[in-house]
């Protein structure tokens, strides 16, 4: 005999084997693609932490470069104090995209 357990207002069910597998494998999948979908977050978390810390680096780099430009400016106006007024700006975007690159192609 099957042991059964009635719940007050339900009417009692007998579950087959067949049926307590495919439950318990059901239950199986949902749980592994929670696992996957959790590591999947979780590795995309650690790459955007990565990322975000490279930049972070290359800002203090470039803050350090900018500094060292100012420092080489002043050196250069002591120095020559004509050529100082001709040199370009810091800030001066420079051409660097060529017919050669490719880009045009």
């Amino acid at each position: 005999m099957h042991s059964e357990q009635v719940v007050p207002g339900l009417p009692a069910v007998s579950m087959s084997t067949s049926s307590k597998r495919t439950i318990y494998a059901l239950l199986t999948g949902i749980v592994l693609v929670m696992i996957g979908t959790s590591a999947l977050l979780w590795v995309d978390n650690r790459r955007i932490q990565r990322h975000t810390d490279e930049l972070n680096d290359l800002r203090l780099s470039l803050t350090g470069r900018e500094q060292d430009v100012t420092v080489l400016r002043k050196q250069l106006s002591a120095c020559c104090p004509d050529t100082a007024r001709t040199a370009p700006p810091v800030w001066a975007p420079t051409q660097r995209v060529t017919d050669t690159d490719g880009w045009n192609q």
